[in-house]
């Protein structure tokens, strides 16, 4: 119904198209387009953030508590000093994965001999813990379609140093395959036969029984 005259960064003036009458209601939307990568950052981070740092729920501290007595008493034993654990872990790295603050590659690892693998197996049981800086992760925003975007069809992917990365490839596989033997059969997630579609399968099964004994 109107055109636009001159625009400015505060004010926009319009002129009547002929043979039209002035509308009573005009509703006026401005784009803004950033281009400075600090600026870009900036929006991402501000975006990502309502996601990233929700409150956490307070539990109260008699419920873990109960959910305590219910796991099992045994120490989980770890060891970190398997070579047969990290060359197992080292094969499942993927070769063309993104490398961390370590600037070492997953495929770069794969190509050493076994002997550097067991004293880079020593040299992260000494630490006791990875330093500050080895803990730092890279983030990259990865835009889900082509062209002029907003923040929320930005997708962050974190990219941690690829030697934790192997390091805990190796912890956790030694942790699934005890958590498998300890865990009672109702938690499930996270362990071996035990995902979500086994839970569905089982539940199904339960449900079926009960019925066949009216229950």
């Amino acid at each position: 119904p109107c055109l636009p005259k001159t625009i400015t960064p505060y004010a926009v003036t319009c002129h009547r198209s002929e043979h039209r009458e002035w509308p009573e209601e005009v509703t006026v939307q401005q784009d803004t387009f950033q281009c400075a990568p600090q600026r870009i950052m900036a929006d991402l981070t501000a975006h990502w953030k309502q996601y990233w740092q929700i409150p956490d729920t307070d539990v109260p501290i008699e419920q873990l508590q109960q959910l305590l007595q219910y796991l099992p008493t045994k120490a989980i034993q770890v060891n970190e000093l398997d070579l047969t654990q990290w060359l197992t872990a080292l094969k499942t790295l993927k070769p063309t994965s993104a490398r961390g603050i370590d600037a070492i590659s997953a495929a770069e690892l794969q190509a050493l001999p076994h002997r550097a693998i067991f004293h880079l197996m020593h040299i992260v049981a000494n630490m006791g813990s990875f330093p500050t800086w080895v803990m730092q992760a890279e983030t990259h925003p990865i835009p889900k379609k082509p062209g002029m975007i907003s923040p929320q069809h930005v997708r962050p992917i974190t990219v941690l140093a690829q030697i934790y990365r192997l390091w805990s490839k190796m912890v956790t596989a030694q942790l699934f395959r005890q958590w498998h033997e300890l865990f009672p059969p109702a938690l499930t997630g996270f362990i071996a036969g035990r995902g979500p579609v086994d839970a569905a399968y089982r539940a199904q099964w339960l449900l079926e029984q009960a019925h066949l004994t009216n229950l």
